[in-house]
This record gives structure tokens, sequence and C-alpha cells, in this order.
């Protein structure tokens, strides 16, 4: 997709689900990377409802856990550890999809 198009579907409210699988790991690299600085869990929570998918917050979930690893700051692990607290609490993201994220880190 064009950056024009993309543009345009970012004003128009295209759903989440529509939108290209790279454009939505992108943005879950960027608001996990910007949570890592602000430690904002509401903020956090707040654009990870915004991508409108939750069928593929086990990516999230993915993407959390290998910037920790490649990180090795242990207040990396631990705001990660306090976002999925919050994450998991809330249900924004659901033991499915935590399972999810977390097995792929494994196999």
């Amino acid at each position: 997709m064009k950056h024009g198009l993309v543009r345009l579907d970012n004003v128009w409210g295209v759903g989440g689900g529509m939108r290209p699988v790279k454009y939505l790991i992108n943005q879950m690299h960027l608001l996990l990377k910007e949570y890592l600085c602000s430690g904002d869990s509401v903020e956090a929570c707040r654009c990870i409802q915004e991508l409108e998918v939750p069928h593929f917050h086990h990516e999230l979930v993915y993407e959390a856990l290998i910037m920790v690893i490649e990180d090795i700051r242990e207040s990396s692990m631990d705001l990660m550890c306090s976002l999925f607290k919050v994450l998991a609490s809330s249900v924004i993201v659901t033991p499915d999809q935590m399972t999810r994220g977390t097995q792929t880190i494994c196999f």
C-alpha cells in the first residue's frame, strides 16, 4: 500500500484488521518503545486498543518479549512485566493471546 493511501486510511478510519501486517507490527514496535521510555501504561493501553486488532495481540506479546530479550536491562523487563499485568488484568490482551505470543518465542 502506498504511503498516501495509508495516511488516507488513518484519516477515514479503516478498521485495524484491514491494515497491512507490516504496518501493525511497526505500530506495535513503536508503542512498545515509547512505553519503555515513558512507563505510561495507560497511554500504551490506549494505543493498543486504537489499533483495533485483538486477534493480533499475540504479535504484541511476541514483540515485547523480543525487545526485553534484546535490551537485557532489568528496568525494561520490569516495565514490560508491569505492562503485561495491566493488559491481562484489564483483559485488553486475552490469556489465549498471551499464551500464543509466548509460545512463538519458545517454538
